[in-house]
């Protein structure tokens, strides 16, 4: 046999092997996208502090397609444990008392050396000065700046940054030891949803909505509690107030003006403000409250902000508490 001859043989044993070798994978394509897809739908994991959404959508029998978007996201999520929270008379826990101690005699031993926060060295003013002011006029220079939205809501535990602000904030310190804090408090809720219209900066939207969604944890101090029982309605008409602003600026705003490419500068914080509101409205009108909440919780949206779930939900909140207030006060009076 010439080499010509057995050249041309190689040539063709090699080609028999590649086309043996790509029939096989080829053969194993038409199973291996299905493997794929169902491995990837039996160890979906979504959000975990999603859960009661995650609930929700999975028992539902109806399979989600490419064109149905999956919508696990609650607004009213924690919602439960902050008014349980709200309710309890004493929230007893060793371990967590002895931790906020610990962090406290740290904190007082970083002032005792000179040691300040938030560059206050620079503009906080002697405590004489917030002892001389009204409460109202009190609130205004202790949320005049962003302090009060960043502490309360780093911490896990909201008394952690209550305790930092008390300590380091001269004018927190005289706000919460007065027995009227609550009247400081929801003179902050009017006063600062006054600046949530279209003439204001981003900045000064951020800063406004950080300060409403901290606001949510105030309602686990025990101090401010003990305020605020017996008053449930009237803030809970401050809560509502507020929703009120958030769904007119949600109108109003101009996106190009404010730089956000749609965004209206929050998303979540008019959620906080809301399941606030409902905390309250449980307390002052419980049967009523029953009969709204199947609705509100059974709400449910996508991942992406959508603004026009957020202006709904608003809507929905406000016409479904339209009157408790109004209603509980005749029935005192």
């Amino acid at each position: 046999m010439s080499w010509k001859v057995r050249a041309i043989a190689g040539v063709l044993v090699c080609f028999a092997c590649l086309l043996i070798v790509y029939l096989f994978f080829v053969g194993r394509t038409h199973t291996y996208p299905v493997e794929q897809v169902n491995a990837k739908t039996s160890n979906n994991k979504e959000d975990n502090s999603s859960s009661e959404a995650i609930h929700a959508t999975t028992s539902d029998k109806k399979p989600a397609t490419s064109s149905e978007p999956i919508r696990n996201v609650s607004p009213t999520l924690g919602l439960a444990k902050m008014t349980e929270i709200f309710e309890q008379d004493v929230f007893e826990d060793a371990q967590r008392e002895a931790n906020i101690a610990a962090k406290r005699l740290r904190w007082l031993d970083i002032k005792k050396r000179g040691g300040t926060m938030w560059g206050s060295d620079k503009w906080m003013k002697e405590p004489s000065y917030y002892k001389e002011l009204e409460t109202p006029e009190l609130a205004e220079e202790c949320f005049s700046r962003a302090t009060f939205g960043f502490e309360m809501t780093i911490f896990d535990d909201p008394m952690l940054g209550y305790s930092r602000l008390e300590i380091f904030h001269n004018g927190f310190a005289e706000l919460f030891k007065r027995e009227d804090m609550w009247k400081g408090i929801l003179h902050a809720y009017d006063f600062l949803s006054l600046k949530l219209n279209p003439k204001s900066d981003l900045r000064t939207i951020v800063t406004v909505s950080n300060h409403f969604n901290a606001f949510q944890r105030m309602y686990h101090i025990p101090s401010f509690k003990e305020q605020v029982k017996g008053r449930e309605a009237i803030f809970l008409e401050a809560n509502l107030q507020v929703l009120k602003r958030y769904r007119q600026y949600l109108e109003d705003y101009d996106p190009i003006a404010l730089g956000t490419k749609g965004s209206p500068g929050f998303f979540r914080e008019p959620c906080s403000v809301a399941r606030v509101a409902l905390m309250l409205a449980k307390q002052v009108a419980p049967h009523r409250y029953a009969g709204i909440e199947p609705a509100l919780r059974s709400v449910r949206w996508t991942k992406e902000q959508k603004v026009e779930d957020l202006r709904s939900y608003i809507n929905l909140v406000i016409e479904s508490l339209d009157g408790i207030v109004s209603n509980e006060l005749e029935r005192v009076e």
